[in-house]
């Protein structure tokens, strides 16, 4: 006697199981077809590239066939399937303005190009109505980008989902079709930092920019010494070098020859004019410019660049223009210096940078996903990225000595608070 509707769900209730209705199936139930007279459930087994399909015995009902299914798979919850439980809608379409103005606020860069789309990289899904974006497959391997889950409506989310995976570094570097940089370049550029040299160390290409040659910066391209550095200190001391050099064979000129137009903090005036020398990392002069500083002439320089407040407020303008450059990175050595303070006794230790058996080699200092990133380390508890583990390590030693102090503070505060009489 074929089993109905209610004995196969009293059934399936009593052993702990459910019958699973599917809407994608004409019998009713998951799995459940037809076979010739009767009716049995079909599941697949085996891995990927290995599957292959069993089924249950035939009975007589399909509510039968069912049971006999949730039985063989303990089937407990409800049916997953797209007809059932159909996939989130796909976000509304923003139209492109919308899109170019939160690019813009993000300081973001979309690729765009003169393709059928308008923007480098994306791609019309094929077979799609109404059309569907994406972007492309081999695009997103060279870059090392995971697929995106869904697809997008217009050319341009897809650009703006690409500019966001790739920063605003990356997405103008794409933009402009320069190269991005690896990780064994990245690597090599942290290391190039003897005697003040900037991450990369020259015009041509530098990891995070940096302050040319004091003395070769406003020569034409190709000439000079081409170095970047770290600091405009560090500039400056090579522009006199470059100078000295200049003049190797003529050992009895003055120092006024040699340095022509130097000012206030020793700086390379000509014209009467401060130029800043910092070059970005895509080569973008700094357009900082000072005027009033006197050349050297048929005036007594000395007594002006003493002690005079002129040239005080001219040297406090420029070192403060100077420190608005302050996005360099520490150098290892720069790290460890700064877990040290001088005191009285010499130098004590305030920070520790904690170490640890992972690939960062620190404790809580974690790698970004984006091995070819500028700045791939993330500490626990700090906001941003760091472009060195040691970097990383020292901000978060730092976070957590403040993070201390404040609860001594509060324990000392809580302590008197207790104590004091009424």
């Amino acid at each position: 006697m074929d089993m109905d509707l209610a004995q196969a769900q009293a059934t399936a209730s009593s052993e702990g199981l459910v019958l699973v209705r599917c809407a994608g199936n004409s019998h009713g139930f998951k799995g459940v077809q037809a076979y010739y007279s009767g009716f049995r459930g079909c599941y697949s087994h085996g891995g990927r590239g290995k599957k292959v399909n069993l089924y249950t015995r035939v009975v007589g009902s399909a509510d039968e066939a069912a049971l006999e299914l949730s039985r063989k798979l303990r089937w407990t919850a409800a049916c997953e399937c797209r007809v059932c439980d159909p996939p989130a809608p796909l976000p509304a379409a923003r139209d492109e303005a919308t899109v170019l103005a939160a690019a813009a606020q993000a300081d973001l860069t979309l690729a765009t190009c003169g393709g059928a789309h308008g923007y480098k990289g994306v791609l019309l899904v094929n077979c799609s109505n109404p059309p569907l974006y994406t972007v492309g497959a081999s695009l997103l391997a060279q870059l090392e980008l995971e697929r995106p889950q869904l697809h997008f409506r217009t050319p341009h989310e897809a650009a703006f989902w690409l500019a966001e995976r790739l920063g605003p570094e990356g997405s103008a570097d794409f933009a402009a079709v320069r190269e991005s940089w690896t990780a064994d370049e990245i690597a090599a550029a942290l290391q190039q930092t003897a005697d003040g040299r900037a991450f990369g160390g020259t015009v041509s290409k530098s990891l995070f920019g940096g302050f040319a040659c004091d003395s070769c910066a406003r020569k034409p391209a190709g000439v000079g010494c081409g170095l970047l550095f770290r600091s405009a200190h560090a500039a400056r001391l090579q522009g006199q070098r470059c100078e000295e050099a200049a003049w190797v064979g003529d050992a009895g000129a003055s120092w006024d020859v040699r340095h022509p137009h130097r000012g206030p903090g020793s700086r390379l005036i000509t014209d009467g004019i401060y130029q800043c020398s910092h070059r970005t990392a895509d080569g973008t002069c700094c357009a900082f410019a000072l005027e009033g500083i006197p050349q050297y002439g048929n005036f007594d320089h000395y007594k002006y660049y003493g002690c005079q407040e002129p040239a005080l407020a001219l040297t406090r303008a420029v070192e403060a223009h100077d420190r608005s450059h302050a996005d360099m990175p520490l150098t290892v050595e720069e790290c460890y210096e700064s877990c040290f303070a001088a005191t009285c006794q010499g130098y004590e230790r305030i920070y520790e940078l904690e170490s640890a058996s992972c690939q960062s080699g620190f404790a809580d200092v974690s790698v970004h996903k984006r091995a070819n990133a500028k700045k791939r380390f993330r500490a626990k508890g700090v906001l941003g990225t760091f472009a060195t583990a040691h970097e990383a390590a020292l901000e978060r030693a730092k976070a957590r000595t403040k993070a201390r102090q404040q609860q001594a503070r509060h324990e000392v505060r809580s302590s008197r608070a207790a104590t004091r009489v009424p």
